[in-house]
């Protein structure tokens, strides 16, 4: 009986974690061909990761570690208040847990790794979304589309200057399920708790997607919602 349960559950989580399995293949040959962190010397340390995003994980580093406040910097500028930074630089992550297994002086190496991770989470979490959205499409073309996500043009872009961005990355295709699950059945608390954690981990970007969601909404009115249903769907 528990080794049928064990084989059920594999079975379901199987098709999620492939598309993640192939993001860390992929970025894991990347790492070793350019002979980056932990195949290399060479980091993931352009312009702000090197010069913001690394001395604030370390402040978050020595937070974790009890050797700091979260809210404030006594070693930077003669005192600094980082408050704001703590979600404008997704301090509040659940990525930056791991940031407390890494060593403090390997922090801008340890970059690459939780790279590879949250391109992990991009694919399982759009996979995940495509697989409710678009159930009717063939696994190999839901599971490509996920990896397509975890590779598209804004985390090339990112990952290699910005990486705490990558964190609503992540996290953005359960948004847009909580918004498919409100569309479709108008119930509210999904949603209002995906808006409520990607505002705490980091308010610039889920803004921006607020400013996507007021778009697609509009589209959603017009061209998919029935007339009669209009005024009703536009208020939730």
């Amino acid at each position: 009986m528990k080794k049928s349960k064990f084989k059920t559950i594999l079975g379901k989580i199987k098709p999620y974690a492939m598309p993640g399995i192939i993001t860390c293949l992929v970025m894991v040959v990347i790492l070793i061909l350019k002979g980056i962190w932990p195949f290399g010397n060479e980091r993931i340390d352009y312009f702000d990761n090197m010069q913001q995003v690394a001395p604030l994980y370390a402040h978050l580093w020595d937070w974790m570690h009890g050797k700091a406040s979260l809210w404030f910097d006594w070693y930077t500028g003669l005192g600094t208040n980082v408050s704001m930074s703590i979600s404008a630089f997704s301090m509040i992550s659940p990525f930056n847990i791991f940031l407390y297994l890494c060593p403090r002086d390997y922090i801008l190496e340890f970059i690459s790794i939780l790279t590879v991770i949250k391109t992990f989470v991009m694919s399982v979490t759009m996979y995940a979304f495509i697989n409710k959205r678009y159930n009717e499409l063939s696994y190999s073309v839901k599971a490509l589309f996920a990896v397509v996500y975890a590779f598209c043009g804004y985390v090339l872009l990112y990952a290699s200057c910005f990486t705490p961005w990558m964190d609503i990355v992540a996290l953005f295709p359960l948004l847009m399920m909580a918004l498919d699950v409100l569309e479709k059945t108008g119930k509210k608390l999904f949603y209002i708790l995906m808006v409520a954690v990607m505002f705490i981990i980091n308010y610039y970007l889920a803004a921006m997607s607020l400013v996507y969601i007021l778009l697609v909404g509009g589209m959603y009115l017009i061209f998919r919602c029935d007339r009669k249903q209009r005024r009703e769907k536009a208020w939730d």
